[in-house]
C-alpha cells in the first residue's frame, strides 16, 4: 500500500491515471497540478507491507490561477520518437478548471545515455538521492529525474527523466469544465448558469447546449463517436435523456423522458413477488426519503430480450460469468410518500391467500414505523405484441403501535413467518430495533379491511440486547414432541459488536396462540403488552470484527442431526458460513468457515439459494461486486468454493439485495439496489 503525499493545505479535487507511463495526475482545489510517478512496486505492492510514501515529481502551482482544477485527462500523442541519444515516449495531459479554461501539457519520458545522465545526476539528485524539481531554460517547461538504474558491473548508471511542457490554453466556456472525456475526439463537459454544453476540442467548437438545471444533478454523457452523443440527467425524480446526432441530414437534438416517478434519492430496500401474476414480477422499492415505489417486470420467455437484467451463465472453463441483456421492462406503477424517513425494510407476506388477487406487504424504517399494505393486481388484455398489462393498487391496512418514547429509534431489520391456527395462516413478525430490542409481533388481518379493530399488530414478547440489532432471521421447525401441535421457532440476530444470538420463541408463541384462540387479543391493553420474554439458547461473540450486516438461515435435511446453515455478512469485508445442530434443549455449533477480505469493502447482503443438487449463496458489497458461492456440507466439515462466480453490478453504493426462485424455469432472479436498481438472473445451467 502506498500513500500519496499532497503539499500542505492542498485539497484533492480530481484524478487521472496513465498506466502505460506509470503516471498519476491529481488536481487540487487551489488550482495546482500534481504528477506522481508510480512504478511497478506501487501498483503491485502487497497490502500487508508497510505503507510507502510517494512524493509528487511535479507540483505546478496555479495552473488555473486560484480556481479549482476540476478535470484531468491523459491522451496519447503522435509525437513518440526515437532520437539518437534519447529514447523517449510522449503523452498529453489536458486540465480543465473553474475558470472555464482548458490547458494542454506535453509530457515526455526519456532514458538518458551515460554523459547526459552524469550531468543530470549532479543537477537533480545530488548527495541526498531524492528527486528534485529542475526548471530548465525554457519558460514553460519543467524537467525532473523520476528513476535511476545502476549497473554494478560497469559502474555506470542511467536516469529516467520526465519533461513537461505547457502548450497554449483555450477558453471553452464562461462557466466551468466539469469533465473531459475522449472517444475518437476529445470533449469537454461544461456547465454555465444551469446549462450543460459539450465542446469538441479537436474541432474547437461547441456542438450542443442543453438547459438541465445545473451540475449538482446526477448526470452522464455517452459518446459512441464524434457524431452521436446521449446526455442523461435526473430532475425531480425523472430521468431525462437528450440525443445529439448529425449522422442524418436533420441535425438536431431529440429529447424524451426515459423514466419518470423514480425514487429521487438512494434506494435502501427492495423485495420481489411472483404470486400476483403468472408472467410478471412485482418489485417493491423503499427510498431514503420515505417513498414506496411499486413496479412490474415481465418474466415470460417471449419478453426475455426486454429484460434490463444480468444473465449468469457458465463459460467453457466451468465458471459462471455475467453479461448484460439490453433494454428495460421495468414499468413503475405506484409512487407514494408513506414514511416520514427512510424505508429500511420491505417484505412480502407469504403465502398469498389462495383465490385472491392481492398480497400483503410490510414496510419498516425510522421512528419505529411498521406498516402493512394490501397490494392488489388486476390484469388487462391488450392488442398487439404485449398480451396483457398489470395494474396495481396499494392501500394501508394496519399500523404497528410505537413502543419507545424517543423518535430517533428505528427498525433496522424484520423477518416474517406463518403458523396455522384453527386452519388459518397467522402472520408473525420479528423486528430488530436500533435501541437493542428484539420484538415479536402478531399481525391479525381480516381480508385486508382497512380497520384498526380488525387489522392490527399485537406485541407477543421482547428480548433486550445491549447493542443495536442490525440483522435478523428466523427458522421454523416441526416439533419433535408429537403431543405438541405447534412448531418450534428460533430467531437469529446479529448486532454492531459482531455477535450472533439465537432465541427460542416457541413457548411465547404457543402461550399467545392459546390465549388468542380464546379471544383475549380483542383486549387492546393486553394485545400491546408482552406476555413472556424470549430465552436465549445460543450466543457467539466476534463472528465478525464489526457489525453483522446480514443473516440468512437454511435448514439442512441431509445430515444425521437436525441442523441449520447460517450465512453471515460482515462489516469487516468477510463472508462467514456456520453449521449449527438444533435439538429440543439447545443449539450447538458444529463447524464453520470464514472467508476474510473476499470483498474490498463492507458486505451488505448474503443470501442462500437452494436447489435439488447443491446449496449456493450470493453476496453483494459496497465494492459493487456480486459473488456466487457453492457450499458442500458434510457430516463433519464443509467445503466452500470461493468466487464460484462473480460480476460487477452497475449500482453504486449497493444497500440491499433480494432473490426469488423462478420455479417454472428453474432459475433465480434478483435485484440489487442502491443509487439505482439492477435486475439479474442466474440461469438453469448454473443452478
Amino acid at each position: 500500500m502506498s500513500q500519496l503525499l499532497l503539499p500542505k493545505f492542498s485539497k484533492f479535487s480530481t484524478i487521472d491515471i496513465n498506466e502505460k507511463f506509470d503516471l498519476l495526475s491529481v488536481g487540487t482545489v487551489n488550482g495546482a497540478l500534481l504528477i506522481f510517478h508510480c512504478d511497478s512496486s506501487f501498483r503491485f505492492n502487497n497490502l500487508d507491507n508497510d505503507t510507502s510514501k510517494i512524493h509528487p515529481v511535479i507540483n505546478w502551482r496555479r495552473v488555473h490561477g486560484n480556481y479549482n482544477l476540476s478535470a484531468l485527462k491523459f491522451t496519447e500523442s503522435s509525437q513518440n520518437t526515437a532520437l539518437s541519444d534519447i529514447d523517449s515516449m510522449t503523452c498529453e495531459l489536458y486540465t480543465g478548471g473553474r475558470d472555464g479554461m482548458v490547458n494542454k501539457f506535453r509530457i515526455t519520458i526519456a532514458n538518458t545515455d551515460s554523459n547526459i545522465a552524469h550531468e543530470l545526476h549532479n543537477l537533480s539528485l545530488g548527495d541526498s538521492n531524492e528527486p528534485k524539481l529542475v526548471i530548465s531554460g525554457k519558460h514553460h517547461t519543467e524537467t525532473v529525474v523520476i528513476d535511476r538504474h545502476d549497473n554494478t558491473t560497469t559502474g555506470t548508471f542511467q536516469l529516467k527523466v520526465m519533461s513537461i511542457e505547457q502548450l497554449p490554453s483555450l477558453k471553452v466556456t464562461s462557466g466551468w469544465v466539469e469533465k473531459i472525456t475522449s472517444t475518437t475526439h476529445l470533449y469537454c463537459c461544461c456547465f454555465y448558469k444551469g446549462n450543460f454544453s459539450v465542446y469538441n476540442m479537436n474541432k474547437q467548437v461547441e456542438i450542443f447546449s442543453i438547459k438541465c438545471g445545473g451540475g449538482h444533478r446526477r448526470w452522464e454523457l455517452f459518446s459512441s463517436d464524434e457524431l452521436d452523443h446521449i446526455f442523461s440527467f435526473v430532475r425531480k425524480n425523472d430521468i431525462f435523456t437528450f440525443r445529439y446526432s448529425d449522422q442524418s441530414s436533420s441535425i438536431g437534438i431529440e429529447s424524451s423522458i426515459v423514466q419518470n416517478s423514480l425514487l429521487g434519492k438512494e434506494i435502501r430496500s427492495s423485495c420481489i413477488t411472483s404470486a400476483l401474476s403468472e408472467n410478471k414480477f412485482v418489485v417493491a422499492c423503499g427510498g431514503e426519503e420515505g417513498i414506496l415505489a411499486l413496479a412490474t417486470v415481465d418474466r415470460s420467455d417471449n419478453m426475455r430480450g426486454n429484460f434490463a437484467i444480468r444473465d449468469m451463465h457458465t463459460t467453457d472453463s466451468g465458471y459462471p460469468s455475467a453479461s448484460p441483456i439490453s433494454l428495460n421492462s421495468f414499468i413503475p406503477k405506484i409512487h407514494k410518500k408513506c414514511h416520514t424517513s427512510v424505508i429500511k425494510n420491505l417484505c412480502w407476506l407469504d403465502p398469498k391467500i389462495p383465490g385472491t388477487n392481492f398480497q400483503y406487504l410490510l414496510s419498516a424504517g425510522g421512528s419505529e414505523e411498521l406498516y402493512c399494505w394490501k397490494v392488489s393486481a388486476d390484469t388487462k388484455s391488450l392488442d398487439g405484441d404485449y398480451a396483457d398489462t398489470l395494474d396495481l393498487n396499494c392501500h394501508l391496512v394496519s399500523k404497528c403501535p410505537i413502543i419507545s418514547s424517543s423518535e430517533s429509534i428505528r427498525i433496522t431489520s424484520i423477518t416474517t413467518f406463518t403458523i396455522n391456527v384453527s386452519s388459518a395462516s397467522e402472520y408473525f413478525i420479528a423486528c430488530g430495533y436500533s435501541d437493542g430490542f428484539v420484538r415479536l409481533w402478531h399481525l391479525e388481518l381480516n381480508s385486508g379491511v382497512s380497520n384498526d379493530q380488525k387489522n392490527r399488530f399485537s406485541l407477543i414478547s421482547t428480548f433486550f440486547n445491549t447493542n443495536c440489532v442490525l440483522s435478523i432471521a428466523n427458522m421454523v421447525l416441526k416439533n419433535n414432541n408429537p403431543s405438541i401441535n405447534q412448531p418450534r421457532i428460533f430467531i437469529f440476530f446479529g448486532d454492531t459488536l459482531g455477535r450472533i444470538k439465537v432465541v427460542d420463541a416457541s413457548k411465547a408463541i404457543q402461550r399467545y396462540i392459546s390465549n388468542f384462540s380464546n379471544g383475549f387479543a380483542n383486549s387492546q391493553e393486553i394485545a400491546r403488552s408482552p406476555q413472556e420474554d424470549l430465552p436465549i439458547v445460543y450466543n457467539i461473540d466476534q463472528v465478525v470484527q464489526n457489525g453483522v450486516n446480514d443473516i440468512d438461515v437454511h435448514l439442512l435435511t441431509h445430515l444425521s442431526k437436525i441442523s441449520a446453515a447460517l450465512a453471515v455478512a460482515g462489516e469487516d469485508d468477510s463472508v462467514n458460513f456456520l453449521v449449527l445442530s438444533i435439538n429440543d434443549a439447545e443449539v450447538k455449533p458444529l463447524f464453520s468457515h470464514k472467508v476474510p477480505n473476499v470483498h474490498f469493502s463492507s458486505v451488505q447482503r448474503l443470501k442462500f439459494v437452494s436447489t435439488d443438487n447443491q446449496l449456493l449463496a450470493i453476496s453483494v458489497a459496497t465494492d459493487q461486486r456480486v459473488v456466487l458461492w457453492r457450499l458442500a456440507i458434510h457430516q463433519s466439515h464443509m467445503d466452500v468454493i470461493k468466487n464460484y462466480g462473480t460480476f460487477n453490478t452497475i449500482i453504486s453504493d449497493p444497500s440491499d439485495m433480494f432473490l426469488i426462485k423462478n420455479t417454472s424455469e428453474d432459475s433465480c432472479c434478483g435485484v440489487v439496489v442502491g443509487i439505482g436498481l439492477e435486475l439479474f438472473e442466474f440461469s438453469k445451467t448454473l443452478l
